[in-house]
């Protein structure tokens, strides 16, 4: 399983913290995912975090690691698989409803006891279809995802 998506990238922060200096909220489809990084994360995925990244996209990719190999700061774990029927109301001309399922999977970066956060972080919430829902049903709830990302910076004309 290898599972790509677009953010739309809404708010990059750079603060002095020395663990947790970049800071990238983004959107994915309807919901907000979250991305603390370091330098070392950003060289290595090749993003550049001014602000040409505001207003443009990244490409997130997560894809399930075996168990045995080493740790790394890019794992994530599932921390929910949700499968919700929203059912919505029409009045008008005639009282009327529709259902539709929504799939959503949400990860997050390991933490242990300590109070800080560790470097790189991430909270990634997605919406999924329903084949990528399947999927994720068919795997262990301890898998561990790697997960990478590209930006998708606008060219200026």
């Amino acid at each position: 399983m290898r599972l790509e998506k677009d953010l739309y990238v809404t708010e990059v922060r750079i603060s002095k913290t020395v663990n947790a200096p970049y800071l990238i909220e983004a959107i994915g489809g309807r919901y907000e995912c979250s991305l603390t990084l370091n330098d070392a994360t950003l060289e290595a995925w090749g993003i550049d975090p001014s602000s040409e990244l505001l207003g443009s996209g990244m490409v997130i990719t997560l894809e399930p690691r075996p168990p045995s190999q080493v740790a790394e700061e890019t794992d994530l774990l599932i921390e929910s698989l949700e499968k919700t029927t929203r059912r919505k109301f029409k009045r008008v001309p005639d009282p009327q409803f529709t259902d539709e399922l929504e799939y959503v999977v949400k990860l997050q970066t390991p933490r242990d006891n300590s109070p800080s956060i560790p470097c790189p972080y991430f909270e990634i919430t997605l919406d999924l279809d329903e084949g990528e829902y399947l999927e994720f049903m068919e795997l262990p709830a301890d898998t561990i995802f790697r997960i990478s990302a590209s930006g998708k910076q606008t060219q200026k004309r």
